[in-house]
């Protein structure tokens, strides 16, 4: 169990550690905070279950596919460049569903490692190791969220959000298309 654990730990970190910039983007352009939460966790529950899922039956399949994910940030990111009110809500509509979206979009490199780690997992494995994700993913949200609280960098966020949200969603998907060709 305690391997099992760590594991899932050294798994969650070293597939999210890019997910810290965009979440943090994410806390600071949409009005509604725990719709980062419920989407990013509801993502990485995805993930997991579609790696396990693949690991035992769709392996071919997801991997040969997995970079037509990276339309979802870039039209994200085209949404977001002619979304111009002032409700700072930039993320189609913030809601939880296209947090689920981006985490999915961005999660190619969560299937490339939860896919040879879930082969051969029995099911207590597995559910240790969603149970140590799902905490994990709500421990990324709030260092997140603590890092979109700093005002210099809240402040830098918020001046230009207009410009960093559209391309670093567009920057996103075209990295996980061409990372899939």
């Amino acid at each position: 169990m305690i391997y099992d654990i760590f594991m899932a730990v050294i798994a969650y970190v070293s597939t999210n550690i890019d997910d810290i910039f965009l979440l943090t983007l994410l806390f600071t352009s949409v009005v509604r905070k725990r719709d980062v939460f419920l989407g990013h966790l509801a993502g990485i529950l995805a993930l997991a279950l579609v790696s396990y899922l693949g690991a035992y039956s769709l392996a071919p399949l997801l991997s040969e596919y997995a970079f037509l994910l990276g339309i979802v940030p870039i039209l994200l990111g085209i949404k977001a460049i002619f979304d111009k009110d002032d409700d700072d809500d930039h993320i189609s509509g913030g809601g939880i569903i296209s947090v689920l979206l981006l985490t999915l979009s961005a999660g190619g490199d969560n299937v490339g490692i939860y896919l040879p780690l879930f082969m051969g997992m029995n099911m207590i494995s597995f559910i240790i190791t969603l149970l140590v994700f799902a905490v994990m993913a709500v421990l990324w949200c709030v260092l997140a969220m603590k890092l979109s609280d700093l005002p210099s960098l809240r402040r830098i966020i918020d001046k230009y959000k207009g410009i960093i949200v559209p391309v670093v969603f567009i920057l996103l998907g075209i990295s996980i298309i061409f990372s899939g060709i």
